[in-house]
């Protein structure tokens, strides 16, 4: 029904969003804990981020994802409980693919084929999966397509704006 209504909606982008976030946060908050055995060694990694209050490499074991810092960041900030905040992060941090497969493919054909598009990713494993999972992935899988949108804006358009952002994003991935 919603997909229904976000198929004939004059702001298609927007409805697409909106149903990625609740999709991703209905997934994402089914369980009290983190399913899988990854997300609990990266919860683990928060945690000693938190426990230490340093990001000193020698806090955690040889990796400097940016996920973690983030998920800590926040959680001292606010004094909010980090296993809540990864369930709501994620999720947000998630629509950046959405936007991202929606302006690429509607740059390449028309809004209609985009709205599919993101209809297309929202439906699939990978997005499902992954939106769930506070892991580096999320992050890194939603970069990867908006490095890959702005970089072929970046060549597209000839600025100098696109091409410093694509090279930050391009930075930004190397570091998930």
């Amino acid at each position: 029904m919603v997909v229904l209504l976000a198929c004939y909606s004059r702001y298609r982008l927007l409805s697409l969003m909106l149903l990625g976030i609740l999709t991703s946060l209905i997934l994402s908050l089914r369980f009290d804990y983190l399913v899988w055995g990854d997300p609990w060694f990266e919860y683990g990694m928060v945690q000693r981020i938190l426990a230490f209050q340093s990001l000193d490499p020698s806090v955690y074991p040889a990796q400097f994802p940016v996920l973690h810092t983030l998920i800590a960041t926040c959680s001292l900030l606010g004094n909010i409980d980090p296993m809540s905040l990864q369930k709501f992060i994620i999720p947000s941090i998630s629509i950046i693919a959405i936007y991202a497969v929606y302006k690429l493919t509607e740059d390449i054909s028309s809004s209609e084929t985009a709205f599919y598009a993101g209809l297309l990713l929202i439906s699939g494993t990978p997005y499902l999966h992954w939106t769930t999972q506070a892991v580096r992935e999320t992050l890194g899988l939603a970069l990867f397509i908006l490095t890959l949108y702005v970089c072929i804006r970046a060549i597209r358009s000839e600025r100098n704006g696109y091409l410093l952002l694509s090279i930050l994003l391009i930075g930004g991935l190397v570091l998930t």
